[in-house]
């Protein structure tokens, strides 16, 4: 049986809050997130989380497109 990170690769994706995830390629990406590196190994997407964490916008996503699901918030 195959999953979604089967393929070895994974998305960061980013909300409006400066939150960023790593998200396995092949799963379907949460209303309101979007994209802003990847697809990369999950080593490759570390290193774009630590380079960019605490950026008001990572570089390529527009503050307009960040937008939190509610029922992802904690």
């Amino acid at each position: 049986m195959s999953g979604p990170s089967d393929s070895g690769l994974f998305f960061v994706l980013v909300g409006r809050v400066e939150r960023l995830t790593i998200w396995p390629v092949g799963s379907s990406i949460p209303a309101d997130w979007r994209v802003a590196f990847g697809p990369g190994t999950h080593q490759q997407c570390e290193e774009y989380v630590e380079r960019h964490r605490g950026e008001t916008h990572p570089k390529g996503v527009p503050a307009t497109a960040w937008q939190v699901p509610e029922r992802l918030t904690s």
